[in-house]
């Protein structure tokens, strides 16, 4: 697997770029469906998953509620802007929140004990294969197998006398063990790896903003993506707690202790759950049983209309998140331009920023669909001659050519343009005038989610974009591949 800003083009040496944060087994299925199938293979699976773990919680809710209430908090399951989102991407991060309701399936449906033990511990197995966050299940998974007959001192003291336990420490332990192996044998720079923790959990220099202020951020996006609806269900069981059912209380107790869990994770990784929304859809399926159980016991028909205006918000903002656009024309621009002149083994590096002339405001996806477009390896963000120098100097192998992409309309352009002039050649030049996007609603609205996440924020006068993209591309002279520590 590559990194992300390492995928396009055509690498000499993709081995110094693995990307070991996520488990390969599901990736090396996702590379076979598409060699077999093409794109459909994949989303064909990750829907495929999906169908079941939603018919699943539907047979599990009936289990433990009446039908109305099952129904209910399983439209509301289907709704959720989560699954909405995630419907058609095949994250595995997100793909990884089906182990949930299987889980619960296996423990509430199987009757032979045995199998059903050998069954939950292969599951777990089979989540930690596809994503590592699977691995924060496993103590609500333990809450909600727990023997009815003895008590929490006894099985946290001997946890392995609890079949249901020992079978899911066996797979969740082995799976982490794979993880960690995986890791030391495929990563290419340990010490990256470390950094990239340190960063997603706040605790790098390079960030300012530490875990507690990001916080209130991601209680933002636990509203946003689980729903409004969900969570007003959910949240009268933590307030109504009532005798119940053994199954019951403890669907109810796994749910309850899982939000609480999934909240110290974010607290942890604070940067990863403000940075990404994949990882919500783990709680969509404890909140609809949570909500399933509030229904069961008040089934009001006020609380019921309160949902469905709750959910019908939830599907406005899905429906709001769809109108917004994801590739702009300045993208389109320069990624088919960076194409036409260079060849998919090159190396093109560029002054561009996101959300910077030619790109505008809205448009933080620019880096990404740019390089898919050229297919080839673009590097952004060259601030300074300095800065490149260093980076060609790490590039091992060499790749054929190195072209440097000059915004003509950059603060800094003329520096750039007297350093290239001596240490290349001009290859091309692009510019065009490309009509500014309308600020819709969707973009405003957007707008100020962000900056309530406090996220793509910039400053407004400096990163006006009047759409024209004025571009210099400049092949580099081949010099620099002589002596790696002075490339020039």
């Amino acid at each position: 697997m590559i990194e992300v800003y390492h995928m396009c083009g055509n690498m000499l040496n993709p081995g110094a770029y693995n990307y070991t944060h996520h488990p390969f087994p599901i990736l090396w299925i996702y590379t076979a469906l598409e060699a077999s199938l093409g794109d459909w293979g994949i989303e064909f699976l990750s829907n495929l998953a999906r169908l079941v773990g939603l018919l699943l919680t539907f047979s599990t809710l009936r289990k433990l509620t009446d039908d109305r209430a099952a129904w209910v908090a399983s439209l509301l399951c289907a709704v959720a802007p989560a699954s909405i989102f995630f419907s058609m991407d095949p994250s595995v991060i997100a793909l990884g929140s089906v182990t949930w309701p299987v889980c619960a399936w296996i423990f509430f449906q199987m009757k032979d004990d045995r199998a059903k033990a050998r069954a939950l511990g292969f599951v777990v197995f089979a989540g930690g294969q596809v994503s590592w966050l699977t691995l924060t299940l496993l103590p609500s998974l333990m809450i909600l197998t727990k023997s009815p007959n003895t008590n929490w001192k006894d099985d946290f003291l001997h946890p392995l006398r609890n079949r249901y336990w020992r079978a899911m420490i066996i797979g969740g332990g082995l799976t982490l063990l794979l993880f960690i192996i995986q890791i030391l044998v495929y990563s290419p720079h340990l010490a990256a790896d470390w950094d990239y923790l340190l960063r997603q959990s706040s605790t790098s220099s390079t960030h300012t903003r530490s875990r507690w202020e990001i916080f209130p951020s991601i209680l933002l996006r636990i509203v946003a993506l689980t729903g409004p609806a969900l969570l007003y269900g959910a949240f009268r069981t933590f307030f109504k707690t009532q005798k119940s059912g053994a199954h019951r209380l403890s669907i109810e107790r796994a749910g309850q202790v899982f939000f609480a869990i999934f909240i110290l994770t974010g607290l942890v990784l604070s940067r990863f759950f403000l940075n990404e929304r994949s990882m919500y859809e783990y709680l969509v399926f404890p909140a609809a049983c949570l909500t399933a159980i509030a229904l069961h016991r008040a089934p009001h028909r006020r609380t019921v209309a309160i949902l469905v205006l709750l959910a019908a918000a939830s599907l406005a903002y899905a429906q709001i998140q769809s109108t917004v656009p994801r590739l702009s024309s300045a993208s389109i621009a320069i990624g088919n331009f960076v194409k036409n002149s260079s060849t998919p083994r090159d190396w093109i590096f560029t002054d561009l920023q996101e959300q910077r002339p030619p790109f505008e405001t809205w448009d933080v996806g620019s880096f990404f669909y740019t390089s898919q477009i050229a297919d080839r390896l673009m590097v952004f963000y060259m601030e300074t001659p300095v800065q490149l120098e260093k980076n060609l100097a790490s590039l091992t192998p060499h790749p054929p050519s190195v072209f440097f992409l000059l915004n003509r309309r950059a603060p800094n352009a003329d520096e750039w343009n007297e350093y290239l002039v001596h240490h290349g050649e001009l290859v091309s030049h692009l510019f065009e005038k490309q009509p500014a996007t309308r600020e819709a609603l969707s973009l405003r609205l957007r707008n100020c989610y962000w900056k309530l996440l406090g996220l793509h924020q910039v400053d407004s006068r400096n990163s006006a974009a009047d759409g024209t993209v004025d571009l210099d591309l400049y092949r580099i002279h081949p010099t620099w591949k002589e002596n790696s520590t002075s490339p020039f």
